[in-house]
């Protein structure tokens, strides 16, 4: 037996557990770079699709760093990395240096959950690597955001739980998808785009068409969850009370547009109150000179030390929100009776104008039982304790008063969040302010990296 013939049989054996189209396809031909990997895709007639993403902001390309995402639909997708050579020419990463050449999410025909793999150079050749499933990642994110310490510990089973929080695929940002290519070519300054990057540039889809392939997969998975997560109630419902991932969304057109037109910003709402608790509501409308000038008084810039100049990213006003994630998850504990829509507007109401990685509402972890089975054994769990129980913090106090008084409900919630969102329509002429929104902006940013 041939050696080659030897590291693919077992590569095959380590891979056994697996039942995916790494397992079924990829490992058949051992590639040990992208371009491999791509004719072993190519080869096995499947329908691949790229995207191509700036990842250090659509505006900003003076490192010339740049990512491709593919997929074959929901059951494979992967990502691929661009550099500069010496020459000044876009490549794609694929010597064999010690690092990450590609990763891949798998759906496993099996358990419906991901899997994921690793392509990882070691300095003379690449070999695959299967770093765990999403059991493995929702295991390593099982200690974060329960409120039990100021120091949650993270796992460290697999690199992909760093991101990928709650074990699915993700794309962080929404439409206007800030930093991807869309109908255009991405813009690359003084790089050039060799040959086989130039193909992903010039013929890569649409973000839209990646975003709406992540829905469909996030929609399936948190129903496979529902089934085969080991989670607790309680752990499951950190996504109402403590987020486990965000998305990102801002004005829907291009700044440097919106200074041409003199057209408003459009602020999103979602960054003033939870659309959990609002529903739906249009953007606040900032007048564009009263937006430049704030940024100008706060001395605001984006990568000044990269590509000095620029004012702000491509869209305005970049802010994280609930994720489509915990949203599934949040409706999945509606649909399933493990919380109603009264209870659920008590607890977000609380600290509503922080809609994003509220601590008072984290603090309620602490209330909570580890399982129930009804969403009136969470209310009468929850009733109970609070009547006697003094609340010693605000956040307590205001709680009780929502669930124990009946005058506090849905409707009343969703009027003052709504009423507030209002109230900054009316003051959105004010540079001092929208200052204190992009000063809100900028924390909360840093409150999600720290």
């Amino acid at each position: 037996m041939s050696k080659i013939a030897f590291i693919l049989i077992l590569l095959c054996s380590l891979a056994s557990a697996q039942e995916d189209l790494i397992t079924e396809v990829v490992l058949k031909h051992d590639p040990k770079t992208p371009t491999e990997f791509l004719q072993a895709l190519e080869g096995a007639n499947l329908n691949l699709r790229t995207h191509m993403v700036a990842n250090r902001g659509a505006l900003n390309h003076s490192g010339g760093s740049f990512s491709i995402f593919g997929d074959v639909g929901p059951q494979l997708t992967f990502g691929i990395f661009v550099e500069p050579d010496p020459q000044g020419h876009l490549v794609l990463q694929e010597s064999f240096d010690v690092r990450l050449l590609i990763e891949v999410i798998t759906q496993d025909k099996k358990t419906g959950l991901h899997n994921f793999w690793e392509l990882i150079g070691d300095g003379e050749t690449a070999d695959w690597h299967y770093r765990g499933n999403s059991l493995d990642v929702i295991a390593d994110a099982q200690n974060i955001n329960i409120g039990l310490s100021d120091t949650p510990m993270f796992g460290t089973r697999l690199r992909c739980s760093g991101c990928h929080t709650g074990g699915g695929l993700v794309m962080k940002e929404r439409f206007p998808y800030n930093d991807w290519r869309n109908e255009e070519t991405l813009p690359t300054g003084n790089w050039i785009n060799s040959p086989r990057v130039a193909e992903f540039a010039d013929h890569s889809e649409p973000a839209s068409h990646l975003d709406e392939l992540v829905r469909q997969s996030l929609t399936e998975y948190v129903k496979n969850l529902e089934e085969g997560s080991p989670e607790t109630s309680k752990q499951w419902f950190r996504s109402v009370l403590a987020p486990l991932e965000m998305n990102l969304v801002s004005d829907t057109r291009p700044y440097l547009t919106r200074l041409t037109e003199e057209s408003d910003i459009e602020l999103p709402a979602e960054f003033f109150v939870d659309p959990r608790l609002s529903g739906p509501l249009e953007p606040v409308r900032v007048p564009v000179e009263v937006y430049r000038q704030a940024l100008l008084e706060l001395g605001s810039s984006f990568a000044q030390d990269e590509t000095p100049g620029l004012e702000e990213t491509q869209h305005a006003f970049l802010v994280p929100t609930v994720s489509r994630f915990d949203r599934l998850r949040t409706e999945s504990l509606l649909q399933r009776g493990l919380i109603n829509e009264e209870l659920l507007a008590d607890l977000l109401a609380v600290d509503y104008t922080t809609p994003l990685y509220s601590q008072e509402r984290l603090s309620f972890m602490q209330l909570l039982p580890e399982n129930w089975n009804t969403s009136a054994e969470l209310q009468e769990h929850l009733e109970s304790l609070l009547r006697s129980r003094r609340a010693t913090d605000q956040a307590t106090a205001q709680l009780a008063d929502f669930i124990l008084d009946s005058r506090f409900d849905a409707s009343y919630h969703r009027r003052t969040a709504t009423d507030f969102v209002e109230r900054c329509r009316q003051r959105s002429n004010q540079v001092e302010v929208v200052k204190d929104w992009l000063r809100l902006d900028h924390d909360t940013v840093c409150l999600i990296v720290r």
